[in-house]
């Protein structure tokens, strides 16, 4: 299981959300030999009046995308990083151009209500439990969905 925890605090349509989370669900799916059933994405449109982002110590209303994961087996650092890093880059030009803002390197103006601010991946599913299963260890999915679905 990949989940995808989508907060905006600008307006989007419902097409937009369904683009978003389609586009990320192939994305993740290229970059890992993920099926997509173990891809999950919420999106929640932030109310001002409840939820209050800070930066630098000012309230603003801001965008962003956590990216939780299963912990992947030992790797150097930098081999884990690098897809992830993709990964990134590729989810922040989905949103801008969904969303038909400027091109990556530009993006992330706190005076830009319609700009992605932030996506971070978190390596933080120890262990999961999805649709009547427990959820294989990270990298193995593919094999997991052959030995246990046909």
């Amino acid at each position: 299981m990949r989940f995808y925890d989508i907060h905006h605090h600008c307006a989007l349509e419902q097409i937009q959300r369904d683009e978003i989370a389609s586009r990320i669900t192939a994305l993740h799916c290229m970059h890992f030999t993920t099926p997509s059933l173990f891809v999950n994405i919420r999106i929640t449109q932030a109310d001002t009046k409840d939820i209050a982002a800070y930066v630098g110590g000012e309230r603003v209303g801001i965008n962003y995308i956590h990216v939780h994961i299963r912990p992947r087996k030992s790797h150097p650092d930098s081999e884990v990083r690098e897809p992830y890093n993709s990964l990134i880059i590729e989810i922040a030009a989905i949103w801008q151009d969904v969303l038909g803002c400027s091109a990556y390197r530009e993006t992330g103006s706190l005076e830009n209500p319609a700009d992605l601010h932030s996506v971070f991946t978190l390596d933080d599913i120890a262990a999961g439990y999805e649709q009547g299963f427990l959820l294989p260890e990270a990298g193995g999915d593919t094999r997991w969905v052959e030995e246990n679905m046909g």
